[in-house]
């Protein structure tokens, strides 16, 4: 997936962080938010990193998050809720496998989808 932030986005970056540009980017392999204890391939029931990874990554205070093995079907709500916990309120994500398993970008500014190619 390729997306990008427009310019009127990064003139405001520019106008916050004063003369320097500063773009907080983090990214983040979520492995389906699944709370999976060490030496197991198994998650425990209803178990889930969802809370957790809002919470030490908010501490981060980012501006652009992205995200890979996000299990949309797994994880009902889930990008919402991480969304919702770091104030980044432009989700996109990308399905590219069956529509529920792919990437996600969380951005505090608008985002435009340019192209989503799948790799064969």
């Amino acid at each position: 997936t390729c997306l990008c932030i427009p310019r009127k986005a990064v003139a405001a970056i520019a106008e916050r962080s004063g003369k320097h540009m500063l773009l907080r980017v983090i990214h983040l392999n979520v492995h389906r938010f699944a709370n999976v204890a060490a030496g197991s391939s198994t998650s425990a029931a209803g178990s889930s990193t969802v809370g957790a990874v809002g919470a030490a990554l908010s501490a981060l205070h980012p501006d652009l998050v992205t995200l890979n093995e996000v299990d949309v079907a797994h994880m009902p709500g889930c990008l919402e809720s991480v969304s919702t916990a770091l104030s980044l309120p432009f989700v996109e994500f990308f399905g590219h496998v069956r529509g529920t398993y792919g990437n996600a970008i969380l951005s505090r500014y608008p985002l435009s989808r340019r192209k989503a190619v799948h790799l064969e």
